[in-house]
């Protein structure tokens, strides 16, 4: 099955790599390697075959895809430009997935079933299918490489990155003024030029308005490295950020605008590489909730003007420069399970005010 990387199709688009062929015609200008100058245009097309990789593979509910000369071998070779256009249609599946002029969507779960064919000998064809599968993680909003092939429960329920580099992945169906949100993390490495790295949750405005868009607040570890090469951590931060003012550790963003500390909770034991640790992140209107290891470890009341208490949230996962691991992760915007994990907290639910004046 082939695997799904968030962020190769757009990047695929960017680079021009991509070549839609849909029920568009398609010169397949590059596919065999031809030259055009070299077209025989005596020769016709005798055979169309999908490749492998592309035989079976799995897209995302809500994901699309194009049909690029990737996808299949045609022969013989030095065929003309006439001679190599291709088409593609949905055989089985049409209620699966919606054709948008050669862009496939994925509109619910299934398994469709595509025909590739020649344009001018329609009997030359090769099929290939498609699963559409429901995710965890959204696939538009979320950002940068993560290996998504064990995303889902009844797959592995994890998800890594390997290219230490910064990114995020937002919880799918998720967007709300109350919700819980939980992973277990482990950090495998930090790129050399990280010195502050940081692992764990956020949530981000959920909202039309602009004033609110960007507004986010983080909570992490803080798995600093600096240049004494630290490589154990014991400290839970947070750090809001106001759109494009940015991080409140910023310079020129004052409390007023928006607040960080990176000591709000000090860790039992301290975490290291490939140390399994588990957070838990709440949200019930201006008050946020944190969880460490199932134990409680404080909370605190967002400033009003980043998301106020009337304006949804999502909540997402998120890493600096890391390569990391996220598992066992699951949320809920349920009233009754959002209020009965704040209501098993036994200990005073005093708001964190210490926050770092720079």
């Amino acid at each position: 099955m082939k695997k799904l990387f968030i962020g190769a199709l757009s990047l695929a688009l960017l680079s021009g790599g991509l070549l839609s062929c849909g029920n568009k015609e398609d010169d397949n200008k590059g596919n065999n390697n031809n030259n055009n100058n070299d077209d025989d245009k005596n020769k016709t097309i005798e055979s169309i075959t999908v490749v492998n990789d592309y035989k079976e593979f799995t897209v995302a509910v809500g994901e699309d895809f194009y049909v690029d000369s990737s996808y299949y071998k045609i022969s013989p070779s030095g065929l003309s430009a006439k001679q190599k256009k291709v088409k593609v249609e949905i055989v089985e599946g049409s209620d699966i997935f919606k054709d948008n002029d050669g862009i496939f969507l994925a509109l619910k779960e299934g398994v469709a079933t595509f025909k590739i064919y020649s344009a001018v000998k329609p009997e030359i064809y090769d099929t290939f299918k498609v699963t559409a599968k429901n995710t965890f993680f959204e696939r538009t909003g979320s950002y940068m490489s993560f290996d998504l092939e064990h995303e889902n429960k009844d797959d592995g329920w994890y998800v890594t990155s390997s290219s230490e580099a910064t990114g995020d992945l937002i919880i799918k169906d998720i967007s709300s003024t109350k919700w819980y949100a939980e992973s277990t993390f482990s950090i495998t490495s930090v790129s050399s030029t990280e010195l502050f790295p940081k692992i764990g949750f956020f949530t981000i405005a959920d909202s039309d308005n602009t004033q609110y868009l960007k507004n986010r607040a983080y909570y992490f570890l803080n798995d600093e490295i600096t240049e004494a090469g630290i490589s154990e951590w014991d400290k839970l931060g947070l750090c809001e950020v106001a759109g494009d003012a940015g991080w409140a550790w910023n310079q020129g963003v004052n409390n007023a605008t928006a607040r960080h500390s990176e000591s709000v909770y000090t860790t039992p034991t301290k975490i290291t590489y490939n140390t399994e640790f588990k957070l838990g992140y709440a949200r019930d209107g201006l008050r946020y909730y944190l969880w460490f290891n199932d134990t409680y470890a404080g909370c605190f009341d967002i400033l009003e003007d980043l998301i106020p208490a009337d304006v949804p949230s999502k909540v997402g996962l998120f890493q600096f420069n890391s390569n990391v691991t996220f598992k066992n992760y699951s949320a809920t915007q349920v009233s009754e399970e959002v209020d009965a994990k704040i209501n098993s907290i036994t200990e005073e639910k005093v708001p964190f005010s210490n926050w770092a004046e720079d």
